[in-house]
């Protein structure tokens, strides 16, 4: 399992860029509104990582969390998962593709397909469904 790969990091707010000619300028978690002042509109990736962040918040001291038994298996090699757990016992598989989802020098989405993903723990095995958008699993 890896520590979530490549990651594409986001900038806090859209580079200012009035002629809009620059796709790298749209990659503030906060859109610019007409010039530099406030209020910012929020845009939707800043909403999933903040969920995501809320997800993983498990408050007090440091600990080491107990080792989770788990299979990850699939017929696409790109598939990548990594572990989160929490000192209640709770543990979370978060699941991805490990694709491009946008060719910059056509300026066009590309297809990520979903494909089964089999999870296997001591206790239940199951399979689901992972395209272009992180599965977050309970275990």
């Amino acid at each position: 399992m890896d520590k979530f790969g490549k990651w594409s990091q986001p900038h806090l707010l859209n580079g200012p860029n009035p002629a809009k000619d620059n796709v790298q300028d749209n990659y503030g978690l906060f859109a610019r509104q007409d010039g530099e002042a406030p209020p910012r509109r929020t845009k939707p990736v800043a909403n999933a990582l903040r969920t995501f962040l809320s997800a993983l918040k498990d408050p007090g001291p440091a600990y080491t969390p107990a080792r989770i038994g788990l299979s990850v298996t699939s017929l696409a090699s790109d598939v990548q998962s990594t572990v989160t757990a929490k000192r209640d016992g709770s543990a979370t598989v978060h699941l991805r593709r490990s694709r491009n989802c946008w060719d910059p020098s056509t300026q066009t989405r590309l297809s990520v397909p979903e494909v089964a993903v089999k999870i296997q723990t001591a206790r239940s095995t199951r399979t689901v469904m992972v395209g272009r958008y992180v599965r977050s699993i309970p275990l």
